[in-house]
């Protein structure tokens, strides 16, 4: 149902994540996002930010990434004030 149910738009998420165990020891990260907020480099910049923080909870990194100085709030915010 994570990838057959629609979005709405302005009523929920636009990216929906789920956790499903495959068997004991296997298990499957779901991802699912509207094609609007996801590009070339967004999904890249996603996917190796998650990796990290994986890395990071196996005890492989020294530190979680660190949140984005700026949010899209932040922009749309900044884009106003240009009107």
């Amino acid at each position: 149902t994570l990838i057959e149910c629609p979005f709405e738009l302005g009523q929920q998420s636009l990216i929906r994540v789920d956790l499903l165990q495959i068997d004991e020891h296997e298990w499957l990260l779901v991802l699912v996002q509207h094609h609007m907020i996801t590009d070339g480099w967004s999904i890249g910049q996603q996917l190796s930010e998650l990796f990290h923080d994986y890395r990071y909870f196996l005890g492989k990194e020294s530190h979680l990434t660190p949140a984005p100085a700026l949010q899209y709030n932040d922009y749309v915010a900044w884009q106003r004030q240009q009107r």
